[in-house]
């Protein structure tokens, strides 16, 4: 978990992109913060069909790894 935090830490303030599972839809967001108290991820949608400032917070718990700029979340598939 503590390298994970690492990563995203790094990752923060850069777009990226989040894939549901090995082979699931993806979508870009911006990481906007990484909450260490929280174990959260904070976002901010970057995709056209997602009405522009519209954000999200992302637990840890659901991202199962990232690959550079794409972070890949569980599924309930996996």
């Amino acid at each position: 978990m503590n390298k994970l935090l690492e990563v995203l830490k790094d990752l923060k303030g850069q777009k990226v992109v989040f894939k549901w599972g090995e082979h699931g839809k993806e979508f870009q967001a911006l990481i906007k913060d990484v909450n260490l108290t929280r174990k959260t991820v904070a976002l901010e949608y970057l995709d056209e069909r997602v009405s522009t400032g519209s954000g999200l917070c992302c637990p840890l718990i659901n991202i199962k790894r990232v690959e550079g700029n794409t972070i890949i979340l569980n599924t309930n598939n996996d």
